[in-house]
């Protein structure tokens, strides 16, 4: 007797959903970091601009970083420094670092003798 083969519509379909769901799932600050990663540094930036005006430390400190080196921004010192010290004032200590260098190099703040 000839083996059944299971459809393959069906199967094809619930990969599809288990997929799309694990994607949209991921939380935004996933998905940025997932944009990073794939050097799509437009979409990074979008989405972790979004995060970081609903107070997200992480995304400010991402946020700032971006302008700082200028990966899908222009290169802005002051919008650089503006972020960084959002999240450094929470306490992220990947910001305070690079404020830290920011004002060790005198990258568009004083520079600290």
């Amino acid at each position: 007797m000839p083996q059944k083969r299971p459809p393959v519509k069906p199967l094809f379909i619930a990969l599809t959903l288990l997929f799309t769901v694990s994607l949209f799932g991921a939380s935004a600050l996933e998905r940025a970091a997932a944009a990073m990663k794939a050097k799509n540094y437009t979409q990074a930036v979008t989405l972790y601009r979004d995060e970081a005006f609903a107070g997200s430390a992480d995304a400010q400190a991402a946020l700032g970083f971006l302008y700082l080196t200028g990966q899908g921004v222009a290169v802005n010192p002051q919008k650089a420094h503006h972020w960084l010290q959002k999240a450094a004032a929470q306490g992220n200590a990947k910001a305070m670092a690079n404020l830290g260098q920011m004002y060790e190099r005198g990258f568009g703040v004083a520079q600290d003798a």
